[in-house]
């Protein structure tokens, strides 16, 4: 009867720990369902990662939680790696650091493809010696960043941790010309209006669509990583400017001109213009179909 219960209490639990884990669905490579990571902290990992995986690197999910619910780690590690599906179809190169805060456990669940890379061994050295010492001293943030560094060093080759590396340096880079090419194009709409109210709509409304495609053309070459075109566009913007300008100042002297003088108005619209942030990419997508069963290692403190 003693047995009976030991089994059925088991199987209590791990139909719970199935439903709990139904229950998480990724919202990107980096889940902090336990609110542990800063969230700077986890807005580098989410950009590191998918980098990682865009440079077809293996697909590494971080994932925190309060607790196993009464299951083994690994047990917990495994139905999470299997029902997400980490990694990518066929490659099988998906690792998961899993961490239950309140159980204070943590395992690295490897897929099989990523374990010549990231052997048993190796995984428990980088728990018992990267992670863990800083979560002792409830360091969170860097005990996972650490942790996730060190097996992003196992896993990749050099020249993709060389182009991870440059990408985000030219990070800032970007989403400073995307500020820049926002404050230029409302500068340029505002002048457009005034040169519009001058009477010459034609020459407007033509200067206003070759904005528009120098626009479109650098979001677009900006988003692969040519940033050579904002060289580009900002010759074309200041020529553009310049041209405005000019005909401003010589049409300012006219004082038949009905729409000189007096309460000048400014642009304005009242749906605006809205960037999204270059490190969102979107909502995540869900990874790649891979399998687990490479092993691991697990660990505590």
């Amino acid at each position: 009867m003693s047995r009976f219960g030991s089994l059925f209490t088991a199987f209590l639990l791990l139909i719970s720990s199935l439903s709990a884990t139904e229950a998480l669905q990724p919202y990107g490579y980096v889940n902090d369902f336990a609110s542990v990571i800063s969230s700077p902290m986890q807005q580098r990992l989410e950009d590191r990662l998918r980098n990682i995986s865009k440079l077809h690197g293996p697909e590494i999910a971080v994932v925190t939680i309060n607790s196993t619910d009464g299951l083994p780690i690994e047990e917990r590690a495994r139905l999470l790696f299997d029902t997400w599906q980490i990694g990518k179809e066929g490659k099988d190169n998906g690792v998961l650091l899993l961490v239950a805060v309140d159980d204070r456990t943590l395992r690295i669940e490897v897929g099989y493809g990523i374990e010549p890379l990231l052997p048993d061994s190796q995984a428990d050295r980088i728990i018992r010696h990267t992670i863990v010492p800083h979560f002792r001293n409830n360091d969170y943030s860097r005990g996972i960043e650490r942790g996730v560094q060190a097996i992003i060093d196992h896993t990749m080759s050099p020249d993709i941790a060389s182009q991870i590396k440059n990408e985000e340096i030219t990070e800032p880079l970007y989403e400073l010309m995307v500020g820049a090419v926002v404050l230029l194009s409302l500068l340029f709409f505002s002048i457009s209006y005034s040169v519009t109210r001058k009477g010459r709509k034609g020459l407007s409304l033509l200067s206003f669509f070759l904005q528009l495609i120098l626009i479109s053309t650098f979001y677009d070459a900006a988003s692969k990583g040519s940033y050579l075109f904002s060289i580009v566009y900002l010759a074309g913007f200041f020529t553009l400017l310049i041209f405005h300008i000019k005909y401003i100042f010589d049409r300012s002297g006219d004082n038949n001109d009905p729409y000189y003088g007096g309460g000048g108005g400014g642009w304005s619209s009242g749906r605006g213009w809205h960037v999204g942030s270059h490190s969102s990419g979107g909502g995540f997508g869900g990874f790649g179909g891979g399998r687990g069963g490479g092993g691991g290692a697990s660990g505590r403190w």
